[in-house]
């Protein structure tokens, strides 16, 4: 156990559906709800306090977190309606998405649908419960499955990242900084499996320190045909971006 563990949430704000991150950890005797760039709005707070009382600390902010997750939706991003019939790729593939009104279980795959189970939830705030289960789903996937593609790249570069996270991230498909450690946004999972390799191998390339080749060579080395995917991931990354 490393002390901390990872809910996701959500609270009405003046008829608002505000999705939130909890982050329990031992040890911490304060909570404190901010906005963050990368993972929208987080509630850090002691292992054992009681979730109603993080909630009511999320809804007590109001409005203001509301608009701090309006002003950092990057402009031109796709809206989606969350509307039974819209297409979603999950490892390159297509489904359709089915909103289920008659339960309320886990979002799954059946055949050719992704199905989101809303239960009775009022239809004014059916699209904001969509979106919430569906990102829940699709973070879930991406932190099972990016760290193992991370550890693959990291050995055939031969670098040690200091850690491997999914996050929101705003803008771009993920960030490596100066101490090493990756950050990968969630939405690549959507992606082929070939341009998966590709983004965490470009990131993971950002730690390689050899002053005699430059950052595409290095990368060339591992992944010969990286040009090849960087035009294929420019084709759907405005699919990718919901």
């Amino acid at each position: 156990m490393d002390g901390k563990t990872i809910e996701r949430s959500t609270a009405e704000i003046e008829d608002h559906l505000v999705p939130y991150t909890i982050y329990r950890e031992n040890g911490r005797d304060t909570a404190q709800v901010q906005f963050d760039p990368d993972d929208g709005i987080v509630a850090h707070v002691p292992m054992d306090m009681p979730h109603n009382t993080v909630e009511r600390m999320v809804t007590s902010k109001g409005m203001s977190l509301v608009e701090q997750l309006r002003k950092a939706e990057p402009k031109g991003r796709r809206r989606r309606q969350m509307q039974t019939g819209e297409t979603y790729l999950f490892l390159g593939q297509p489904y359709r998405l089915l909103v289920d009104e008659g339960s309320m279980g886990e979002v799954h795959i059946d055949g050719a649908w992704l199905v989101v189970p809303v239960g009775d939830t009022q239809a004014n705030k059916q699209g904001p419960m969509v979106r919430w289960k569906l990102v829940g789903w699709y973070r879930k996937q991406a932190e099972e499955q990016l760290p193992a593609k991370a550890n693959h790249w990291a050995k055939a570069l031969e670098v040690e990242p200091a850690s491997v996270k999914v996050r929101e991230h705003r803008r771009g498909w993920g960030a490596c900084d100066a101490r090493g450690n990756l950050r990968l946004n969630w939405r690549i999972v959507q992606a082929p499996d070939e341009l998966i390799d590709y983004i965490v191998a470009h990131l993971m390339a950002m730690l390689v320190e050899d002053q005699q080749k430059d950052f595409w060579t290095v990368l060339g080395e591992v992944l010969p045909e990286y040009k090849d995917h960087q035009v294929a991931l420019s084709r759907i990354e405005r699919r990718l971006d919901w």
